[in-house]
């Protein structure tokens, strides 16, 4: 009777040990990990999502994602998450948020659906922040693009124009 006591204890042990390295591994990782309810309320949220959108997790708790999401692209969202409802699993999906300093966030990965019971209960969310990295294929874009007015234009005034041509065009899509 105590070697069986003494196992118990043992497994218990070694499931809380599992429990706690599981919970540091979700706390410390710079991936988005989100529990959504199906109305889309945060259920769950880990450190990395809170430091991108810039809110509490009290605050998320008045929250829903709806809220948070780019109005340019709610709809579209909002419609993917009914088609996961319905049991699709959709990958490299991205979503842009607006944070809580109203800075658009872009995010990209896998949203699934939680079943129970064949009934749909929850989205899980498994995104990262590639923000910097759209910046940075911005900025790209916009040197290559003056790059090559100034190759193919054939005197300074058409060069100057079409330098601010793609400088507007740059500073509307960093504003929407």
């Amino acid at each position: 009777m105590e070697i069986k006591h003494l196992r118990s204890r043992h497994e218990q042990a070694g499931k809380s040990k599992g429990i706690c390295q599981l919970q540091d591994l979700v706390d410390n990782t710079s991936e988005i990990i989100t529990l959504l309810s199906l109305s889309g309320r945060f259920l769950f949220t880990n450190k990395a999502f809170l430091e991108v959108v810039g809110y509490t997790s009290e605050e998320l708790t008045t929250l829903k994602l709806e809220d948070l999401l780019h109005e340019r692209f709610k709809e579209q969202i909002l419609g993917l998450l009914e088609e996961i409802k319905k049991g699709s699993s959709m990958h490299d999906v991205q979503v842009v948020l607006r944070g809580k300093s109203n800075r658009s966030v872009y995010l990209s990965g896998d949203i699934n659906c939680r079943f129970e019971n064949g009934k749909p209960t929850a989205f899980r969310c498994l995104l990262r922040d590639i923000t910097q990295r759209r910046q940075a294929e911005n900025a790209q874009n916009l040197y290559y693009s003056i790059a090559q007015s100034n190759l193919n234009t054939p005197n300074l005034y058409d060069f100057l124009r079409q330098v601010q041509v793609e400088l507007q065009k740059n500073i509307y899509a960093n504003n929407f």
